[in-house]
């Protein structure tokens, strides 16, 4: 018997019976792991034993809850009485308002020796409304603010309004800068224009939207006795994006309940992830995408006989690498999905990076079981060469053998998933207001713009004012996965929503505010904070020249790099090497390896970990140097390996120094040859990026692989000769000594540039 079958047969979680196994020396570490028959013996006897104690705490909690009925009972009867004493009491004052005061203390003196009772009651009914007793009886003035003053009669004071003498102790506030007139009236729980007024009387004119001068915020907040401060803590939460501008919601105990977990499917193109989803859906969600690939992400709820599970398609297809990852980060459990019959490719080792690298739990789907040439014992062998071990086989990870086509195993995934989530105990207060991601957002014609959300807590309504990113709306519609229009989605539920004024980014956060002034007051610190960021932007990844100053400052932990080679023993030699590099202080980690050319997947990783790529004999084509350099991303490509290791070690102790780097400066393409007796093969040329210069150097790129490297002896355009050539323009081009060019050959050219890389 397993784990997870006994939890089932005795109403207990699997993580409960862990437990008890853990405590008991039993070597059982997943819901999977079987049972010995002792060890199911000593489980029923334990759990028997606690199921007693449970029925007799459960008894013991009745009886005291009777007996605080009882005594709620008791109370209320003598609560009951004396009100009437209380209120007859207040007949007998109202009646001797002309009674001398002497006369009026032996009066309230008997009263309570005959009813000690009656004087405790007053004393908190006194207590309670502030009236002292010996003035009970007068009428109190009319108050036009009481409404205000009851709302604030617990907060800060003026202090003006003070009449003692005693040194005003400042409460500390944090704040965050700037600040408006509205936010610091409410931190000083008073009205605006109380805060408007004093403004004035410094002869500063402000509305309630308006920012407020430190100095001015500070002299204001002094005189209610609070001392306006900023935290280390709150200037972080400060750059930390939409959460940062929202009222924190301490969420109780008693509202957190279950949620169903959201689960990603990641792998190779064309193994079967969307199918495996149709067949749990039942849908036909492939026949509406173009080549029966998924070009968008997609969340779909799925309800089955374990329990809800919502689902994240991402697309396999590599140039959709970006949406991959995005899909990662918002998910709980990650499926990879691997064909039985092809085994582990190269998007498949990209997938398991990304799902590493969100630190989620992977649960591997070997799907097209049903093929004749199917071997799901192959998979789980490749597998382990990327620490993805079998339960089975003594591991941690969970496998399961499912056909999309015949539906085998569909229910055992589920059920997986399912004890998957257990394990996690996930849960959400479905009772506060919503808030959770954006996964994919677009503007249509005719209904305006439409985002899809998860919600990750709350209840998101039609109705309420949401704020996503730099726009904010009022929820005009909420449909569901099945296209229908629904009131409320709660936790784990993926909705599509329309109303916003503008379209979000996905991977943006999302939440409901209270009030549209709320919503338009947080609009423009979104977009202050992306004009800050587009003045003050700093370089987004990690390059070597950085590496050891971060280091110095404790700033990392782990150096992250994406190693890409033309072979794999080179691979497997430069991996050995690098990992060797690693310090007491830094540890040195290869996040992705593969052979051939540089590509925009490696960048969107390098981006997301901060990492560094390094190349051997390899290319990166113009789309992807582009991308590197937007994103801040170091690309490094080396032609000795010995230069790679001694470079990275440098780096890593700051004494990197002064040399010779390329400096990339175009690229062309080999479209005809040309042979002269006296100067040899011309290779006519057209330049596809950048320009070409005469002297420049040139790796000559083939099939996607360096095969050489030369210099431009001769650089002509049309007959003439040139110094350079532009994007655009045709020209001939003699190599040095390299006599091998072909057609469709693509030339790198670059030239040398001395560089000074001192890191302190």
């Amino acid at each position: 018997m397993r784990v997870y079958e006994l939890a089932k047969e005795t109403g207990h979680t699997s993580k409960e019976l862990l437990a008890l196994l853990k405590k008991n020396g039993s070597s059982a570490k997943a819901p999977l792991s079987n049972l010995e028959e002792s060890e199911v013996s000593f489980l029923r006897k334990k759990l028997g034993t606690e199921k007693n104690k449970q029925q007799k705490k459960t008894k013991d909690s009745q009886e005291k809850t009777i007996n605080n009925q009882v005594d709620k009972k008791d109370n209320k009867k003598t609560n009951s009485n004396d009100k009437n004493i209380n209120s007859s009491k207040k007949v007998d004052l109202s009646k001797k308002n002309g009674i001398e005061k002497k006369e009026e203390g032996q009066s309230s003196s008997k009263t309570s020796q005959k009813n000690p009772k009656e004087q405790v009651r007053q004393t908190e009914v006194n207590k309670k409304t502030g009236v002292h007793s010996s003035r009970f009886s007068q009428n109190k003035p009319k108050d036009r603010g009481r409404k205000f003053k009851k709302k604030y009669s617990n907060q800060v004071k003026d202090p003006v309004q003070k009449t003692s003498a005693a040194p005003l102790e400042l409460k500390e506030v944090d704040v965050f800068w700037p600040i408006t007139v509205s936010k610091l009236a409410e931190t000083l729980a008073v009205k605006p224009t109380d805060i408007i007024q004093k403004l004035m009387q410094k002869k500063v004119f402000a509305s309630i939207n308006q920012r407020v001068e430190p100095q001015f915020a500070e002299d204001i907040s002094k005189s209610y006795g609070v001392k306006l401060t900023t935290s280390p803590e709150s200037s972080s939460k400060e750059d930390s994006g939409l959460k940062s501008l929202l009222p924190e919601i301490e969420d109780k105990a008693e509202d957190m309940s279950s949620r169903a977990p959201i689960v990603t499917f990641m792998g190779h193109v064309d193994h079967g992830k969307t199918s495996l989803l149709d067949a749990l859906r039942k849908t036909q969600i492939t026949s509406s995408e173009s080549g029966g690939i998924t070009q968008h992400i997609g969340a779909y709820e799925v309800i089955t006989n374990h329990g809800r599970v919502t689902f994240i398609d991402t697309p396999g297809h590599e140039a959709f690498t970006a949406m991959r990852s995005r899909g990662a980060q918002v998910t709980d459990v990650v499926v990879l999905v691997v064909a039985a019959d092809d085994g582990v490719k190269p998007q498949t080792i990209e997938a398991i990076n990304h799902a590493k690298f969100s630190k989620v739990p992977i649960l591997i789907a070997v799907n097209k079981c049903d093929k004749p040439d199917a071997d799901p014992q192959k998979v789980r062998t490749q597998l382990t060469e990327y620490e993805l071990v079998s339960e089975e086989w003594g591991g941690q990870h969970i496998f399961v053998d499912v056909s999309a086509e015949t539906g085998d195993g569909l229910d055992q995934l589920v059920e997986m998933l399912i004890l998957e989530a257990e394990m996690l105990e996930l849960k959400a207060n479905a009772k506060r207001s919503a808030h959770g991601v954006v996964l994919e957002a677009h503007l249509d014609k005719k209904r305006g713009a439409l985002s899809s959300f998860i919600i990750k807590s709350g209840t998101l309504k039609v109705g309420d004012i949401v704020v996503a990113g730099s726009f904010f709306g009022k929820v005009r519609t909420l449909i569901n996965d099945r296209g229908q229009k629904i009131d409320e989605a709660g936790p784990s539920v993926p909705v599509e929503v329309s109303g916003l004024a503008g379209v979000p980014f996905s991977g943006d956060l999302f939440s409901v505010v209270k009030t549209e002034k709320e919503a338009r007051w947080i609009q423009e610190k979104m977009l202050e904070k992306g004009s800050k960021k587009e003045v003050t932007a700093a370089p987004k990844g990690l390059t070597l020249e950085d590496l050891y100053s971060q280091i110095k400052q404790g700033n990392i932990k782990e150096f992250n790099i994406v190693l890409k080679s033309d072979k794999v023993g080179s691979l497997e030699a430069l991996k050995d090497s690098l990992v060797k590099l690693s310090t007491d202080q830094v540890e040195l980690k290869i996040l992705h390896q593969g052979v051939g050319a540089i590509n925009e997947s490696d960048v969107v990783l390098a981006k997301a970990s901060r990492a560094v790529i390094i190349g051997f004999h390899v290319d990166v084509d113009a789309k992807t140097k582009l991308l590197a350099d937007d994103s801040g991303v170091d690309v490094r490509i080396y032609y000795i390996i010995y230069e790679v290791i001694e470079n990275i070690q440098k780096a890593m102790e700051g004494v990197l120094e002064a040399k010779e780097v390329r400096k990339d400066t175009g690229q062309v393409e080999v479209r005809a040859l040309f042979k002269s007796s006296k100067i040899g093969t011309i290779a006519g040329c057209y330049v596809t990026s950048g320009q070409v210069q005469r002297g420049a150097f040139v790796s000559i790129v083939r099939d996607g692989k360096v095969i050489g490297e030369s210099q431009i002896q001769t650089l002509r355009r049309e007959k003439d000769d040139a110094k350079h050539v532009k994007e655009g323009y045709e020209c001939g081009i003699v190599l040095d000594k390299f006599k091998g060019v072909q057609e469709k050959d693509v030339f790198d050219v670059y030239i040398m540039e001395k560089v000074k890389q001192t890191l302190n």
